[in-house]
């Protein structure tokens, strides 16, 4: 073993995944290493999930039919909104305060979002969340995600909760 290859070991570190998604790892690794940058857009994010979509921007109408939807994954997802236009428009919230907020655990948000990602391919066309994430070290943060809304979307949220 060379020097040089010994020294590459030890930049190594063990990254523990759920097995369903190893591939999107390989998937985002091989993305950065092709590049050389890493896109942390919304977009990004969803892409694998939502090939293809474009990326539109939310309306009144959209998110009065979300906040329609009474399936526990998208009355989780109002939940966060809600929280999210409390907080503020551009206001970080990690996934533990909404976790404490929704009532739930970091898990369940996953799966929310997951469920949310997949309802909005399906019933909408889109690629996008009503609602953006980065990651904490991104932030200037610990290794959770936080999410905020933009000001458009907290006012139409804002407009459809109030009826």
């Amino acid at each position: 073993m060379t020097n040089s290859s010994a020294q590459d070991q030890t930049d190594l570190v063990p990254v523990y995944v759920p097995k369903d998604r190893v591939l999107d790892v390989y998937r985002f690794l091989g993305k950065a290493a092709k590049t050389g940058a890493i896109d942390e857009s919304p977009e990004a994010e969803m892409e694998g999930e939502a090939e293809g979509l474009p990326f539109v921007p939310w309306t009144h109408d959209d998110l009065a039919r979300l906040a329609a939807t009474k399936t526990p994954g998208i009355t989780t997802i109002s939940s966060i909104l809600d929280r999210l236009v409390a907080a503020g428009p551009g206001e970080w919230v990690s996934t533990e305060e909404l976790a404490a907020h929704v009532g739930i655990d970091r898990n369940h948000i996953r799966g929310a979002l997951s469920a949310l990602t997949r309802h909005i391919k399906k019933h909408y066309g889109r690629k996008n969340w009503p609602f953006t994430f980065k990651w904490g070290p991104h932030l200037g943060k610990d290794g959770q995600a936080y999410y905020t809304v933009s000001p458009e979307v907290a006012d139409l949220w804002t407009a459809v909760r109030a009826g």
